[in-house]
């Protein structure tokens, strides 16, 4: 049997079709008793920053309501956007699953765009010539204004934001009494996931200190959302996409750096300090929407499912990760699962053999700053075998 000119959407209902009438006899291609165990000795947080980084909870949260066995005692969401708008309606819980970062336009006005109402956390970081007309809608695809409302006082509780975030972290810790593992997913291309991801991991790994988990990030690449945002909106992106990448390159290398340490701060005076003992994230995972042969139409689609998909196999019951400096060991039955994140260090050092001559230097194209210290979710395609199509059309019409 040939399939040939099937949409992509067609593809998917093939392998979706009749889910949710499968019942529990067995029959079709899925049986919604055969739903995935998750590893009960894992406790993880999933934290999403930004539009996309909400986005990508909600698709999450839905996929393992669907798919997953009971996930309440070892899974717990927190979305952080500063455009509470776009959290109105969702499948997340708004009391708590949700950290709104509200701030008042003309607050947000006094407390950034004026030198002297600047705080110290401000300044450390803000361009001193920032100016920007704020308002209660999110960043607005500026960075400095999404990590700014995030030390901006909250328009409910008169509070900076950043302490919310922090309440709220120690809320959902609470409920699951441990934590092993934090998963913190933002998009590179806006104001808000862009500007608060080193800042929110940051605050994570004060609040969590003594619990010690891995901190994760899950980062989607400006060519996931281009072609949502626009033509007009390329330059933008891309331009914050690599601020952000530049700022994950600079933490991400403090494993490289001995004697060398970073200090955070936050507003209520707890601080982190960060060195090649102590990294800001434990693994960075940079998701992509396009291939090496081609962009794909509806990037953002697939790299999303491809996302989901791949945390919850992260979650289940097969796969029990252990990371410890650049190594992985995982059950037998799913080795090939996190294989991206097994060679940290030698792939590192392959990418490095190719930028340095014999002779010591640098070869032209490559800077010595770069960071190879991460890993890839991509989108590709695939054909369906011949023998599922044929099992799923026979049961079915049977």
């Amino acid at each position: 049997m040939q399939i040939s000119k099937i949409s992509d959407n067609e593809l998917r209902k093939l392998l979706k079709a009749d889910l949710a009438d499968i019942g529990t006899d067995g029959t079709g291609l899925y049986s919604q008793t055969n739903k995935i165990a998750l590893n009960t000795n894992m406790y993880t947080l999933i934290i999403g920053i930004g539009g996309t980084g909400w986005r990508a909870l909600a698709n999450i949260k839905r996929y393992m309501l669907n798919n997953v066995r009971d996930y309440s005692n070892n899974v717990a969401f927190l979305a952080i956007d500063a455009d509470t708008d776009e959290l109105d309606g969702s499948i997340l819980d708004p009391n708590t699953e949700v950290a709104r970062v509200s701030v008042d336009a003309s607050e947000a006005d006094r407390e950034l765009n004026i030198p002297e109402n600047r705080s110290d956390y401000v300044k450390e970081w803000i361009n001193p010539g920032y100016h920007v007309a704020h308002d209660e809608k999110g960043a607005n695809k500026i960075r400095q204004a999404g990590r700014g409302k995030l030390y901006t006082i909250n328009m409910s509780n008169g509070r900076p934001n950043d302490q919310l975030v922090m309440d709220k972290i120690a809320q959902v810790r609470s409920q699951l009494g441990q934590v092993s593992q934090v998963m913190i997913v933002a998009g590179l291309s806006g104001g808000s996931g862009s500007g608060m991801l080193i800042n929110v991991a940051m605050l994570t790994k004060i609040v969590l200190r003594n619990l010690g988990p891995d901190i994760k990030a899950f980062c989607f690449l400006p060519d996931t959302i281009e072609q949502i945002c626009g033509i007009n909106a390329r330059n933008s992106l891309y331009a914050n996409g690599y601020a952000a990448l530049k700022e994950l390159d600079y933490y991400a290398g403090l494993s490289q750096r001995s004697g060398f340490s970073d200090i955070f701060t936050a507003t209520n005076g707890n601080s982190v300090t960060l060195d090649k003992d102590n990294l800001l994230f434990d693994s960075i995972t940079l998701i992509s929407g396009s291939s090496s042969r081609q962009s794909y139409r509806d990037a953002n689609e697939k790299a999303m499912d491809v996302f989901v998909e791949s945390v919850v196999n992260m979650l289940s019951a097969g796969m029990q990760a252990n990371v410890s400096n650049g190594s992985v060991s995982t059950s037998q039955s799913n080795q090939s699962l996190l294989s991206f994140l097994s060679n940290g260090q030698s792939g590192r050092g392959e990418m490095l053999s190719h930028a340095v001559q014999s002779s010591g230097k640098v070869m032209a194209g490559w800077y010595l700053d770069d960071n190879f210290c991460y890993s890839g979710i991509g989108v590709a395609s695939a054909s369906i075998p011949q023998k599922v199509c044929t099992s799923y059309i026979v049961s079915s019409i049977i």
